[in-house]
């Protein structure tokens, strides 16, 4: 997800959202792509339903401008 890291309150409002599905994140990574912009990418595992519900709630966040969920089925790689 992309978000403008000025917005009042969304850096504590992600981490506070993540906090709470720390058994589905497994990986995450941070970057600043402008002065105001952040990507965060996190890998995630588990649950479908609480994957849709953490990525339901990272768009939700105001000041996250774009957030996209790619999926990759592991059962059909091993």
């Amino acid at each position: 997800y992309r978000y403008d890291h000025h917005t009042s309150n969304v850096n504590k409002k992600l981490v506070e959202l993540q906090h709470g599905f720390e058994n589905n994140i497994k990986s995450s990574m941070h970057s600043h792509i402008t002065h105001d912009e952040c990507v965060e990418v996190l890998i995630v595992g588990g649950n479908s339903t609480q994957i849709q519900k953490l990525f339901g709630g990272l768009s939700a966040i105001r000041g996250v401008q774009n957030c996209k969920l790619a999926t990759l089925n592991m059962e059909s790689i091993t």
